[in-house]
């Protein structure tokens, strides 16, 4: 077992959005990831997909979600389920930060663009 304060975790940037790594490989957590995010007021994540359920709880901020195509608002205190290799983007489309906590179901996560195109997370670049 182990137990870590959120501040003595590393934060990790790219434009709009802040993350932190709450359970990964880095933390000897094999089968899935937990993620910390802050998303910057009209920024949004890259639309991308990856071969695993995603789980996101937002505590603060308004979004819009698009899965495959389809547009989702949503408000804070609202937990979204976004299928495996579902092609889908969180947007923050309200005026304050927005929130997240994101599980994935995989360890270690491997996104890819649209097309099916591998990239790389900053943070995983550094674990």
């Amino acid at each position: 077992m182990s137990i870590q304060t959120h501040d003595t975790i590393q934060s990790h940037t790219i434009p709009g959005i802040t993350h932190k790594t709450l359970a990964g490989p880095e933390h000897g957590v094999s089968g899935f990831e937990v993620w910390e995010q802050w998303i910057e007021p009209h920024q949004a994540t890259p639309m991308h997909r990856h071969n695993c359920e995603e789980v996101i709880t937002v505590f603060s901020g308004k979004g819009e979600v698009i899965v495959d195509g389809e547009r989702t608002e949503f408000g804070a205190n609202t937990t979204l389920r976004v299928p495996a290799n579902a092609v889908h983007q969180i947007n923050n489309i309200g005026d304050e930060v927005m929130h997240l906590v994101a599980t994935l179901g995989m360890s270690p996560v491997i996104p890819q663009d649209a097309d099916g195109n591998v990239f790389a997370l900053p943070w995983q670049q550094q674990a």
